[in-house]
């Protein structure tokens, strides 16, 4: 199974906050071409606009890295040495992470695992989008409740504002997702805020249909082509 990774840190910022997992390796910035057997791909996009949240990102992949296979248990497990560094260090206070990913297993059907508003798209004929996970934001709430139309969730003030997560200095903000997925989907496309908070379903696919299916490209023109539309934020 072949994994791209693109990623890049957001305008203005020194370092990204986002980590990749793919097989037992987590990557940082730049492009890269993986090939694992199976086991986890996944994307954590450290919360908070510091250091602490690249450390909660990475720390949660290593650890995800090492679980046999997802459970709520062992994600739970993962969580609280976070909080607990938290709690003994004062520059890591409530630092915080999403992380949505796949766990692939030969002849199962792919495990996704979901917190926060990082992604998981399903990719059909190669161009056609279809969301897997549901955000875990503030706006999102509103949109479902009916307190929120979805023509004003674009420009909603606090629409980064993340209702579930790793760390962020409590255990009741883990609510993890594990749901599987179909067997017969060949490709799947993991994207950070950076990325799906700047471009619609329609424009990734614009993207999609240009590349025809080269992989590699999509990924680093997925990054391009939100950067140009305004993302200031970390893109992977």
């Amino acid at each position: 199974m072949k994994v791209y990774i693109s990623s890049a840190a957001g305008k203005n910022k020194t370092d990204s906050e986002d980590r990749t997992l793919a097989g037992q390796q987590v990557y940082l910035e730049g492009n890269h071409a993986i090939e694992i057997e199976s086991g986890y791909v996944a994307l954590a996009d450290g919360v908070g606009g510091n250091n602490a949240g690249a450390v909660a990102a990475f720390n949660i992949c290593k650890g995800t890295a090492a679980l046999s296979e997802p459970t709520v248990e062992g994600f739970q497990a993962l969580n609280n040495p976070l909080i607990q560094k938290s709690i003994d260090h004062e520059g890591f206070r409530k630092m915080a992470t999403t992380l949505s990913g796949i766990y692939f297993t030969k002849g199962k059907a792919p495990l996704c695992f979901h917190v926060g508003n990082t992604r998981i798209y399903a990719i059909q004929a190669k161009q056609y989008l279809k969301q897997l996970t549901e955000d875990d934001t503030v706006v999102n709430y509103l949109v479902k409740t009916g307190k929120l139309r979805e023509e004003e969730a674009a420009t909603y003030p606090a629409r980064n504002e993340i209702t579930a997560c790793f760390g962020g200095g409590s255990t009741a903000l883990l609510k993890m997702k594990l749901f599987y997925t179909d067997l017969h989907c060949q490709q799947y496309l993991l994207t950070c805020d950076g990325i799906h908070d700047t471009l619609s379903i329609d424009s990734m696919e614009d993207v999609l249909e240009r590349c025809n299916g080269n992989w590699e490209q999509v990924t680093e023109n997925l990054i391009q082509t939100a950067q140009e539309s305004g993302s200031n934020d970390d893109c992977t």
